[in-house]
């Protein structure tokens, strides 16, 4: 934004009534008087850095008169003598008690530009891609919740545990899967004995016929050890996916009769939100925690509609938190909002990253 947010108040309430009574557009200068004129405050002062206040060149003509006598820690004196009456400048010294009832700073003077600002107040949102709402694998009743919005979480922590009644039946079909492989192999083992003693006696005990047979019945048994084999490697990739992923993990992988698991943390962040609590019910479609990455988030500042045009986009937000002062965010204004938000009684949304 060309004039800045969030900027801080300038304290020179003391200068300008300063200005006001010398009823003059004053120029503030250190040292030395501005075009030359004499002093008609000061003459008693100390030189140095005391700021000076003179007449600007188009209200010279005009007496420079104060209305009352000078402010505290301020020095008034006559004009030399021999000076014309139109050519009497003002000059006001401000000694250091008088500065600082004023709040005046001083400081070197340099060539730039001056912007005005529009304060308003910001909040910070996440970056919508960098929130995570995190749902079970499995159905089942909430055991525990150890987590509340606004809590910070590391990279695995755990947000809340619960029964599941999925994974127990996972579990069950892996120790099912297991037997029936078992049973295949020791199938196997028969059908390759009885081939091999097919071969060794064909021709006499064993007719041709008889030893394809046998070789037609090795060949089913390795299918049927391969096929088990297969079941019993999809439920195990499902228990090492499913129940224990970036999201959650088993609680006990060796207990066979356990159903616990784990809702851990994806990634370092903020708890936005806690759908569930103890004893609740879930599901896959349950979304039970939702979890912000604030590596990166919006400053969203609501001004006033009127201010809306004095905004543009590549400008600069200047944020200060509350409670904060030596921090200032500097992020660089990215859209504009200038639909009126109901929320905020007519103020514009204006993000800036």
């Amino acid at each position: 934004m060309p004039e800045g947010i969030c900027a801080g108040r300038n304290r020179g309430r003391g200068l300008r009534a300063l200005v006001l009574a010398v009823q003059a557009v004053g120029v503030l200068a250190l040292g030395q008087p501005w075009g030359g004129l004499p002093a008609a405050w000061g003459a008693d002062a100390p030189a140095g850095n005391a700021p000076v206040v003179t007449p600007s060149p188009a209200s010279a003509a005009v007496p420079a008169t104060p209305s009352a006598a000078p402010p505290a820690g301020a020095v008034a004196g006559a004009a030399p003598a021999g000076t014309a009456a139109g050519e009497l400048g003002l000059f006001v010294t401000l000694g250091s008690a008088a500065q600082q009832n004023a709040g005046l700073q001083t400081g070197p003077a340099q060539v730039g530009a001056l912007t005005g600002t529009i304060d308003a107040m910001a909040m910070i949102q996440p970056e919508a891609s960098h929130l995570v709402r995190i749902h079970p694998a499995g159905a089942g009743k909430v055991l525990s919740v150890a987590v509340v919005p606004g809590q910070h979480v590391n990279a695995g922590d755990v947000l809340l545990t619960y029964q599941n009644h999925a994974l127990h039946g996972v579990r069950l079909q892996i120790t099912k899967a297991q037997a029936a492989l078992s049973t295949a192999q020791a199938a196997l083992q028969n059908a390759r004995a009885t081939y091999e003693r097919g071969r060794a006696l064909e021709g006499g005990a064993v007719s041709a016929g008889e030893t394809r047979r046998r070789f037609t019945a090795l060949r089913a048994a390795e299918d049927e050890v391969q096929a088990r084999q297969a079941d019993l490697d999809t439920l195990r990739h499902q228990l090492e996916s499913e129940y224990n992923s970036v999201t959650e993990s088993d609680a006990s992988p060796n207990g066979r009769h356990d159903e616990t698991s784990r809702i851990i943390a994806p990634s370092a962040g903020e708890v936005q939100t806690v759908g569930v609590g103890v004893a609740d019910d879930i599901g896959p479609n349950t979304e039970l925690v939702a979890l912000a990455d604030l590596s990166t988030v919006w400053i969203v500042s609501d001004i006033l509609p009127q201010d809306a045009q004095r905004v543009q986009p590549g400008g600069v937000q200047v944020t200060v938190p509350e409670g904060q002062a030596r921090t200032v965010l500097h992020s660089t204004i990215t859209s504009i909002g200038y639909l009126a938000d109901p929320a905020t009684a007519g103020a514009c949304h204006q993000p800036g990253g």
